[in-house]
């Protein structure tokens, strides 16, 4: 068992590892260093861990962190943090977390974002080694650009890519807006 163990956690360097999307400050440490690589971004995993929202929401403070220098913070959203309204600031990564199973040919797209959020990156987290078996679409945005004011709509649609015309199987909203 130790050498599966083992295994997993070297795992985690080197690809996605198992979800976690709510804010933990001692789990929270290393998702954050795996978002902020994953979006190519510079700041430490304690300092993510600091900004960390929980399940859904805006991150309310810096964690209380030196006010003199800017680390870039994760928000993190789940299928339970539909129709939320996030504040980003420039340099902020948000990660978003939904069921998943591309081996039916369902996939999560964006469909409607404002063009200061860019394209998100994107990986899958597999669910188990069966193949198959349903995961999570994880979809993580660096903001490099400040937001526009107000607040902007974001849009993403679980559809298969290959139906033109087809309605997305369902959907998730939320909101972003500039941090003031």
């Amino acid at each position: 068992m130790a050498v599966i163990a083992a295994a997993a956690e070297v795992g985690a360097c080197s690809r996605p590892s198992a979800p976690l999307v709510t804010a933990d400050a001692s789990a929270g440490a290393s998702a954050d260093a795996e978002a902020s690589a994953d979006a190519s971004a510079s700041a430490d995993a304690s300092a993510s861990a600091d900004g960390d929202a929980d399940a859904g929401g805006a991150d309310a403070g810096d964690g209380g962190g030196d006010s003199r220098t800017t680390k870039p913070r994760v928000v993190r959203l789940e299928e339970g943090s539909e129709g939320k309204t996030v504040e980003l600031s420039q340099g902020m990564t948000l990660v978003v977390m939904l069921k998943a199973n591309p081996s039916t040919g369902f996939d999560w797209a964006v469909m409607k974002a404002p063009a200061a959020l860019g394209a998100p990156d994107m990986s899958y987290v597999a669910g188990g080694d069966q193949p198959g078996a349903p995961g999570k679409r994880r979809l993580a945005w660096t903001l490099k650009n400040p937001l526009p004011a107000g607040e902007h709509p974001v849009e993403l649609g679980y559809a298969r890519s290959f139906e033109k015309g087809v309605a997305p199987f369902k959907t998730f909203t939320f909101k972003v807006r500039a941090a003031q």
